[in-house]
């Protein structure tokens, strides 16, 4: 990811143009993508911290977890399952994950978090 965009997805307009941006047009963003689904989408963290750390985010907006139609629990599961791929994909020892559910953002996301 270049320095311009991770100062906006940092900066306070960011923070609000990613609930809209992420799960509309998460696949053309100049992010840096690990893997991708027809659901979700998981991407390194712009201001990472911790020595990898990433997000996994629906693409379709999902404000927060209480608001799950059935629908949206099938982007649910895809972000469980791609982020499982990802902490299989690197193996590492110290591994954890965080649903972010009420944010600033406005955007049910998932945090994955390794130190080694």
């Amino acid at each position: 990811m270049n320095k311009f965009t991770s100062r906006l997805i940092s900066s306070d307009i960011g923070k609000n143009l990613v609930k809209y941006l992420i799960p509309q047009f998460g696949s053309i963003l100049p992010i840096d993508k690990i893997l991708e689904t027809d659901k979700s989408l998981v991407v390194r963290h712009p201001a990472p911290t911790h020595k990898k750390h990433m997000l996994v985010f629906p693409k379709k907006r999902v404000k927060d977890i209480k608001s799950l139609d059935k629908d949206e629990i099938e982007y649910l599961y895809d972000m469980l399952k791609s982020a499982e791929k990802v902490i299989e994909k690197y193996k590492s020892k110290s591994q954890f994950c965080q649903m972010d559910v009420n944010n600033n953002q406005g955007l049910l996301k998932l945090h994955i978090y390794a130190d080694d």
